[in-house]
């Protein structure tokens, strides 16, 4: 029979919980910015406090994996999920921030598009990290699943929009690189929520 003297810190997972409701919430507003671009400063505002909390949020994961003996995953694992979730909301600040600085006068059809598919890519996520506590690895898997579909898709859009730009001979050169960046930024988000599901996916392996 196997028992422990010092029992696990079961704390992280609640503190994972909050950091991917934070991210969900945070994309969520940059849902909000291109839907409503009329309130484009007051969404990006929105974003930027978010990623903020979300900055607090890693501290305090790291703060007590430092402190923790015993954790109730890897503690490498840990420490690459907090980041990475952190990462999704940094994007997605980097998007929104890029809207205001840029001047972008409105969001193309194929960034609302990849936004929609944002939203559901972190919803996955919050719904596979709330599985965590409950020692419900086998449920976890299909969340990493559809976040890998909607990151794909995200890839496809961003190929065929660039190319599009790029192969357009009336787009403006400094529109184009405007544009470029922003949509860089999205697909780093979406590759950002991959990242997250294959952490994920590690935490489920070294479970089975």
């Amino acid at each position: 029979m196997k028992f422990q003297l010092i029992p696990k810190e079961e704390k992280f997972f609640e503190l994972f919980e909050n950091a991917a409701k934070n991210v969900e919430k945070g994309i969520l507003s940059l849902k909000s910015l291109v839907t409503d671009y009329s309130q484009l400063t007051k969404y990006s505002r929105e974003v930027k406090q978010v990623e903020h909390d979300g900055d607090t949020l890693t501290h305090e994961i790291i703060m007590k994996l430092n402190k923790t003996f015993v954790t109730p995953i890897d503690r490498d694992d840990i420490h690459e999920l907090a980041c990475t979730l952190d990462d999704i909301i940094d994007m997605g600040w980097g998007v929104a921030d890029r809207f205001v600085l840029y001047k972008i006068e409105q969001p193309t059809t194929e960034m609302i598009e990849i936004i929609d598919l944002l939203v559901r890519a972190v919803e996955e996520i919050r719904k596979g990290i709330s599985k965590m506590s409950h020692l419900r690895y086998d449920h976890i898997l299909e969340h990493c699943i559809a976040v890998d579909r909607l990151e794909n898709q995200v890839d496809q859009i961003v190929r065929h929009a660039v190319a599009a730009m790029m192969n357009s001979p009336s787009e403006q050169p400094l529109r184009v690189m405007k544009l470029k960046e922003i949509y860089d930024h999205l697909e780093r988000a979406a590759d950002k929520c991959a990242d997250v599901a294959n952490v994920l996916e590690s935490v489920i392996l070294k479970q089975s």
